[in-house]
C-alpha cells in the first residue's frame, strides 16, 4: 500500500546504509535531482541516503520525495 511504502522510505533513509531503488516508490527525476541539490538526499554505491541534514529534516525530505 502507499501507506507501507511511505514508512519503508522514512525508515530506510535513516538507515546508514540507505535503501535499494527497488524500496523507493516511484520518485520523479527532477524531484529526485533537487533532493540532492538541496543536500537532503544522496545517492551512495546505488542507495538512496539521507544527509545529515536531510536526516533531521526526514519529514520534510519524504514529503518532497513523495509529493
Amino acid at each position: 500500500t502507499e501507506e507501507r511504502a511511505l514508512e519503508r522510505l522514512m525508515l530506510g533513509l535513516r538507515l546508514a546504509e540507505g535503501l535499494h531503488p527497488f524500496d523507493v516508490p516511484p520518485v520523479a527525476v527532477e524531484v529526485l535531482e533537487e533532493a540532492v541539490r538541496d543536500g537532503l538526499v544522496t545517492m551512495a554505491c546505488g542507495r538512496l541516503q539521507a544527509t545529515g541534514p536531510g536526516w533531521f529534516l526526514i519529514d520534510e525530505t519524504v514529503r518532497r520525495l513523495t509529493a
